[in-house]
């Protein structure tokens, strides 16, 4: 008699444990899948950051574009300036050697009435600017 309810415990014990192991399987089973949609959740969660940060450098990088762009405009502004103002040079060199030439032929300096000649012409020239 003994025996038997040492053998009918014993057997209690048994079914209690493959019950317990059961739920622990069960428990793993769910742990793991709560892993896996961590992992994946922390993936999403990268992927959007990732994404973030790729539209972060577009506008940066548009930015960039831009001030590219205006860069190069002002360089070209600036060598249209830089032709105009050689010309403009050139041309007041021109009109001082007309100015020049005119007051050889004149023989006679337009505002003081001096006669000019060759060593007179540099400071007739220096009244005139």
């Amino acid at each position: 008699a003994e025996a038997a309810a040492a053998a009918q415990e014993a057997q209690g014990r048994l079914a209690r444990l493959e019950q317990l192991r059961g739920r622990w399987v069960r428990v793993q089973a769910v742990q793991s899948k709560v892993e896996a949609s961590a992992r994946r959740l922390a993936g999403v969660d990268r992927a959007q950051a990732l994404c973030k940060e790729a539209a972060e450098i577009q506008q940066r990088l548009q930015r960039l574009e831009g001030f590219t762009q205006r860069i190069a405009r002002w360089k070209q502004s600036m060598r249209q300036v830089r032709a105009a103002l050689v010309a403009a040079e050139q041309q007041a060199q021109q009109a001082m050697e007309a100015y020049r030439q005119a007051l050889a032929e004149a023989g006679r300096c337009p505002t003081c009435g001096q006669p000019v000649d060759p060593d007179s012409v540099t400071l007739h020239l220096g009244e005139a600017v």
